[in-house]
């Protein structure tokens, strides 16, 4: 199995606690007003990307040289800071976003080699269970009840 081991990393009780603690310094930094929305609520917006950011600025625009055009109900100065909103917050997310990557890929990876181990180690104990190996029907039977997609085999009560 070390043949394959791509990822190797300790991380200590000390990192964990100093990377939480900075971790709630930039959620403090953070504007006031950010939201949280359902997943519903994600679905139901109008999405805003590189192109429709340019297209909305020149609307803004627009709307500022041609006040006249611009339906009552719409206010320019929400509008620009929305635009502004989204300018800066996008440049957040784009500073983290790599971070995000790493950690997320490392985990994947870590995860995939201790699952494939693990399951290297089942398929053993389940061998040397039918040998008849000391330990190794108890150990087989507690990992066949925590095996990931198996459901627990429940007593059906008579009708």
């Amino acid at each position: 199995m070390d043949g394959d081991n791509r990822i190797s990393i300790e991380i200590t009780q000390e990192q964990v606690t100093l990377f939480l603690t900075e971790v709630t310094k930039l959620k403090n930094m953070l504007p006031a007003g950010l939201v949280t929305l359902t997943p519903e609520e994600r679905h139901s917006y109008a999405k805003m990307g590189d192109k429709t950011i340019a297209f909305v600025e020149k609307a803004l625009d627009y709307g500022r040289l041609y006040p006249n055009l611009v339906p009552a109900y719409i206010n320019l100065i929400e509008l620009e800071k929305d635009i502004k909103a989204v300018r800066t917050l996008l440049t957040y997310l784009h500073s983290i976003e790599e971070m995000y990557a790493r950690l997320d890929d490392s985990i994947l990876l870590a995860g995939s080699e201790a699952y494939t181990a693990a399951l290297t180690i089942y398929a053993s104990v389940k061998e040397a269970a039918k040998r008849n190996v000391a330990g190794a029907k108890i150990a087989s039977d507690e990992l066949k009840q925590r095996f990931p997609g198996r459901k627990p085999k429940t007593e059906e009560l008579p009708k």
